[in-house]
């Protein structure tokens, strides 16, 4: 019995060791897995944000007819719906630096030179002839900041001075 025991020993350790090394490679492999899928929904969100972008080439007031014409680009990847874009526009008096918000509201809210979506890569007008803001002349010193927004975040903004 005496030889026997420090065999039977030795198996039970490398037992404990086998079980120890198996645990081991199973919590790195969820601990893996858990990372990579974490990885491929970040990279897949930053790949949708890339996707949709915009750019505001030119606007302009005309006080006539009090209707304001943004002109938009889409440099994205993907289509964007006109729907997503959020339109945000303020006024800032230049001589004492005060701003205030005279208008906020959804892309859908105005006219386009296309139906619903702005194509990749093309130039589409947008106008909103009801009065959104009260345009000052810019000699009175006054100017218009004039944000896009779309929904992964992308901002893009413009300032018009009538």
């Amino acid at each position: 019995m005496k030889g026997i025991t420090p065999i039977i020993a030795v198996i039970l350790l490398l037992l404990m060791t086998v079980a120890a090394g198996a645990a081991t490679m199973f919590w790195f492999s969820k601990l893996q897995s858990a990372i990579q899928t974490q990885t491929e929904a970040q990279v897949s969100q930053m790949v949708g944000q890339m996707a949709m972008q915009i750019k505001i080439l030119s606007a302009q007031y005309d006080s006539k007819n009090q209707n304001l014409s943004i002109v938009l680009s889409n440099i994205g990847t993907v289509p964007i719906k006109k729907s997503q874009l959020v339109i945000a526009i303020d006024e800032q008096n230049i001589v004492n630096g005060t701003t205030k918000r005279c208008y906020v509201g959804s892309g859908s809210e105005w006219n386009s030179s296309y139906n619903d979506m702005i194509p990749v890569g093309k130039i589409v007008t947008i106008w909103n002839s009801t009065e959104t803001c009260d345009f000052k002349p810019y000699e009175q010193g006054y100017q218009y900041i004039i944000t896009v927004t779309l929904p992964n975040g992308f901002t893009d903004t413009y300032t018009l001075r009538p």
